[in-house]
């Protein structure tokens, strides 16, 4: 468990644990009149993070294909 919550009523609450292949992300924001949705940044993080992992993944594959062939 996480023992975790939003930490103002105007901004979001954000846990994450690092595992060996995955990112897991908790957020949480108080229902109230400032317009925020938890599904919304989560979906903001998942693009950047898809597009992060992209960047990683093309680096690795030049490294690899530049590397000497023994």
């Amino acid at each position: 468990g996480w023992g975790f919550s939003e930490v103002v009523p105007d901004g979001y609450g954000i846990a994450y644990t690092i595992r060996r292949d995955a990112i897991i992300f908790h957020i949480a924001a108080m229902i109230n009149d400032f317009g925020l949705n938890s599904d919304h940044l989560g979906q903001y993080i998942k693009e950047a993070a898809s597009e992060m992992r992209a960047v990683v993944l093309t680096e690795k594959l030049k490294q690899a294909a530049s590397a000497p062939k023994l």
